[in-house]
């Protein structure tokens, strides 16, 4: 029974990262063909619709645009959702197009020339957001590989899979094709976000014993999504063009859903017992409110007030690097998801191929430059001595490494002399034995992060132990 639901699992989490590599490489496909796609100065955000000028390039400020711009007309006419804009503007290169504006009361007329945004100007702007949206997928496959087939090794691996198909569309130059299939799969991410989000909180970075009491509460949260999602794509067929009550809608279940996290970060690193997870609660929670803060605020903003604090969303992806950057951190400091020894089995292996291929680079390089000219160079055997030496080396090389990583990240035998070091001076300077005991059990709770501490005191006269100091609870 174990070893099917163990295939199920695997099998299913291939199967979305097939469906996650499919929908990458269908963006990536429509980067390549914005190469030729026609420069219209500006771009729309999903918050405030097709209406707004939600971002202006280079091409569009010299043109004269600004953000937060209502647009009124184009090309003489009126239009109420993205395919009647579509529509109205003129399509081919060198053609002009005509934006009748409204910017704070004054009306204003700009024509843009149609210029080819080449596949540089695609990329600089939907390529950086789509790279880190591919980050976030590697990220959340790494993990449940190392730690297969756990509830929260799943819930991290569907966060990361699913916010990284939003990061990797929330900058679109044009339409997308093909355009439904890909709109929906926008739309899902945007609105199956914030229930990730509240999953996430109840067994990251540490499991809540209301999962096991009453499963059926993790849910909820889809069901929401869910009656969103639905409701929305029978609305329309793009969620830039959903109506303003409904955006809201999103937009404040997005909140909720981040404003959830964070309060169960926060909770968990006041009350919980255990160092290692006040440590582990601290961290992410600095990653995902640094992430979170200005693209939220200008999220809300610019729904609600139509105010722009970032010009562009590519301002938001250094906050969103923070995600990885700290949960990272705590797997290799905190042993997040209690992958230790696989992280450093990881490392080891990933940096010791690194320097052999730098080695190897190295070693073709200078015999290149030093025995280019001789013919034994040239020689298959040549190569075939190198691979041995190679074969040889290792091991050596493995272990080398494997001891600068764990001097680096890892707690070793330097934390364990300081400790005995802070527990030696807390029994000089201390009188009372319980508050000697209470300093040892502290001081090793707190350094080597240890759930659960006794401090036991042997009865000479019976052979046998009494508990003076007990700390923290097991997990």
């Amino acid at each position: 029974m174990q070893d099917q639901r163990k295939t199920y699992s695997i099998t299913v989490f291939w199967f979305s990262v097939f469906i996650v590599a499919i929908i990458a490489g269908l963006f990536f496909y429509n980067i390549i063909g914005w190469m030729n796609y026609p420069n219209f100065g500006i771009g729309f955000r999903t918050a405030t619709g097709i209406k707004t000028v939600g971002v202006v390039n280079e091409h569009g400020e010299k043109a004269g645009f600004q953000v937060g711009d209502h647009i009124k007309e184009i090309n003489g006419h009126t239009y109420k959702s993205f395919k009647e804009g579509r529509k109205i503007l003129n399509w081919e290169l060198g053609e002009d197009n005509i934006f009748l504006l409204d910017r704070r009361g004054r009306t204003i007329a700009i024509t843009v020339k149609n210029v080819p945004i080449g596949f540089k100007g695609a990329f600089s702007v939907s390529g950086w957001s789509y790279l880190l949206g591919i980050c976030f997928v590697a990220i959340g496959i790494l993990v449940f590989l190392m730690r297969p087939h756990f509830r929260t090794s799943w819930v991290f691996f569907l966060f990361t899979a699913t916010f990284g198909v939003m990061l990797m569309f929330i900058y679109k130059i044009g339409v997308m094709k093909p355009f439904r299939l890909l709109e929906s799969i926008n739309t899902y991410s945007y609105l199956f976000t914030p229930a990730l989000f509240i999953h996430l909180a109840f067994c990251f970075p540490e499991e809540r014993g209301i999962l096991k009491r009453k499963p059926f509460v993790q849910f909820i949260p889809y069901i929401l999504s869910a009656i969103l999602f639905i409701r929305i794509l029978t609305l329309t067929t793009s969620m830039t063009d959903a109506p303003k009550t409904w955006l809201i809608a999103a937009v404040a279940y997005m909140v909720i859903g981040v404003l959830f996290f964070i309060g169960s970060c926060v909770q968990i690193f006041l009350k919980s017992e255990s160092a290692i997870v006040k440590l582990r609660a601290k961290m992410v929670l600095l990653g995902f409110a640094i992430a979170a803060s200005l693209p939220l605020v200008d999220f809300v903003f610019n729904t609600l007030f139509q105010i722009y604090l970032a010009p562009s969303f590519n301002y938001y992806l250094p906050f969103f690097i923070m995600i990885p950057a700290f949960v990272g951190y705590s797997i290799v400091k905190h042993d997040l998801f209690d992958i230790d020894a696989v992280i450093k089995r990881t490392y080891g292996y990933v940096l010791t191929t690194g320097a052999i291929a730098g080695v190897y680079g190295l070693f073709v390089l200078f015999s290149n430059l030093a025995f280019g000219g001789f013919e034994f160079a040239r020689s298959p055997l040549f190569s075939l001595l190198f691979i041995l030496m190679i074969v040889f080396l290792f091991n050596p090389i493995r272990n080398r490494v494997q001891r600068i990583i764990d001097r680096l990240f890892y707690r070793l035998e330097y934390d364990y002399q300081a400790t005995v070091q802070k527990i030696s001076e807390s029994m000089r300077t201390l009188l009372g034995l319980n508050e000697i005991g209470q300093s040892i059990v502290d001081t090793a709770m707190g350094t080597m992060f240890i759930d659960a501490g006794y401090v036991m005191l042997r009865r000479k006269e019976e052979d046998t132990y009494r508990c003076l100091i007990r700390a923290g609870q097991k997990r």
